[in-house]
C-alpha cells in the first residue's frame, strides 16, 4: 500500500462517517447536491432528501473502499505467495515422483492397483499380525488416499501460482484501489441523483462529479480543504465503463442495488 492511501484511507470507525446521517453538521458535499440538476424523481420533495442519499452513498463508498483496502493488504504479502507457491510446486513434483516410484510407472489413470505392491510390503514390515484380507483393504485406503493427496497438492500448487499472477498484475495495474472503490459507489449515487453518468472530463473544473467526489473525500477524510488530492480519473473512467456494461442500463431508470 502506498505511503499516501494509508494516511488519508477512510474508515467505518472514524468520527466523520458516525455522523453522517446528521443533516444538522454540514458537509463541504451537500452544496454539490443542492447545486445540480437533479432527475425528477427528487423534484417535489423535500430537498433534504437529496443531500441525504448523497450521504448513504458516501456511507456505501467509505465500505467498498475499506473492502479494497482489504484486498490490497493481501497483495502487500505477494513476496509470500511466491514462497509458497514455490513449495507446493515442489511438493506437487515430490508427491508426483514418489507415486512413479512406489508403481514404477504410475498413471493416475491406472487407479490404486499399481500402487498396492509397495504398500502391501510396508504394512507387512509395520503390522506382521494384520490379517491378508485387512492389509489388502488398508494398502487400497493408503492408495487412494496417496491419490488424492497428489490430486489436491497439485491443484494447490496451480491455485497459489495463479494468485500470485493475479497480486502481481494487481499491483502493477490497480492505481490506488480504495479510491476506486469509493469513485464507483459514488458514481452510482450520481447517476440515481441526476439521471445521468457522471462526465468523462478528467479537468475536476469541467467535471461536477469529480468535485463531489473530492468534496466527500475531504469531508470523510477530514483534510484541510487545501489538500492536493491525487486523481479520481482512473476510477472515473472505471466506473463509467462498468455502468454502461449492466446489460440494459438506462441512467434515467437506474437504481443502485444498495439504496433499496
Amino acid at each position: 500500500m502506498t505511503g499516501k492511501l494509508a494516511s488519508d484511507f477512510l474508515s467505518t470507525a472514524a468520527p466523520a462517517y458516525a455522523r453522517l446521517r446528521d443533516l444538522t453538521v454540514p458537509l463541504q458535499v451537500d452544496g454539490h447536491i443542492s447545486a445540480r440538476a437533479l432527475h425528477p424523481r427528487w423534484h417535489g420533495v423535500d430537498a433534504t432528501q437529496a443531500v441525504y442519499f448523497a450521504r448513504v452513498a458516501m456511507e456505501k463508498a467509505v465500505i467498498a473502499a475499506e473492502g479494497a483496502r482489504a484486498e490490497l493488504d493481501v497483495g502487500e504479502h505477494i513476496e509470500e505467495w511466491a514462497r509458497v507457491g514455490a513449495l507446493a510446486r515442489a511438493a506437487s513434483r515430490s508427491t508426483a515422483s514418489l507415486l512413479r516410484t512406489l508403481s514404477g510407472s504410475y498413471h493416475a489413470e491406472r487407479g490404486t492397483e499399481t500402487l498396492l505392491p509397495a504398500l502391501h510390503q510396508m504394512l507387512a514390515h509395520q503390522r506382521p499380525t494384520l490379517k491378508i484380507a485387512e492389509r489388502r483393504r488398508l494398502a487400497a485406503e493408503c492408495a487412494d488416499t496417496l491419490i488424492r493427496a497428489e490430486a489436491i497438492i497439485s491443484e494447490f500448487a496451480t491455485h497459489t501460482g495463479k494468485r500470485h499472477r493475479e497480486i502481481s498484475a494487481k499491483r502493477r495495474n490497480a492505481g490506488d484501489p480504495a479510491k476506486a472503490a469509493f469513485v464507483g459507489i459514488l458514481a452510482e449515487g450520481w447517476v440515481f441523483l441526476t439521471g445521468a453518468l457522471p462526465g468523462a472530463y478528467k479537468d475536476i473544473d469541467q467535471n461536477p462529479f469529480l468535485r463531489f467526489v473530492t468534496a466527500a473525500w475531504a469531508d470523510l477524510s477530514e483534510t484541510p480543504s487545501d489538500k492536493v488530492y491525487e486523481s479520481f480519473v482512473q476510477g472515473l473512467r472505471t466506473a463509467r465503463v462498468r455502468l454502461a456494461a449492466i446489460p440494459g442500463f438506462d441512467a434515467s431508470t437506474y437504481r443502485p442495488s444498495w439504496s433499496n
